[in-house]
């Protein structure tokens, strides 16, 4: 199977919401669940806008599949491209029941901004209608982005 077929296969995903709380999106990929969280915030003039958070829950040995000796390159990339697929899916789903006009996007890490900023060119490669902006690069890693409508 090549790489780029595995786009089409994400992993399911279990969508959470507790009234006007935050939604939540779990999927697992292997032994490892990960965890997306879309918070419903309102700014200061009260316009609603969104902020999503991407987590790991479970083995945190997974980002370093290439150490583990019974893993190998192509293993971990296998693994990449599913839990990206997984969270392509999840944004993809969730712009399609919220319609939001805001969206926030905060890399806490070197590794998360370099997904999302996979992650904002599939938005703007699909969602031509929104406005993609990285309002900063972190010098520890983490870059912010704001995408509007």
């Amino acid at each position: 199977m090549r790489i780029d077929e595995l786009f089409d296969q994400p992993q399911p995903i279990q969508w959470e919401r507790k009234g006007q709380g935050p939604i939540s999106a779990k999927f697992t990929v292997d032994d490892v669940t990960f965890k997306m969280v879309f918070f419903k915030g309102v700014d200061g003039f009260g316009n609603i806008e969104w902020t999503v958070t991407f987590g790991l829950i479970g083995r945190s040995h997974y980002y370093n599949a290439r150490k583990d000796p019974g893993s190998t390159s192509r293993d971990f990339k296998h693994k990449a491209v599913l839990v990206f697929s997984t969270v392509l899916n999840a944004i993809d789903e969730f712009f399609k029941q919220e319609k939001p006009k805001v969206l926030y996007l905060a890399a806490s890490s070197d590794r998360q901004d370099k997904m999302y900023d996979r992650l904002v060119k599939y938005i703007s490669s699909v969602k031509p209608e929104y406005h993609i902006v990285k309002k900063y690069d972190h010098p520890v890693g983490g870059g912010y982005y704001e995408i509007t409508k």
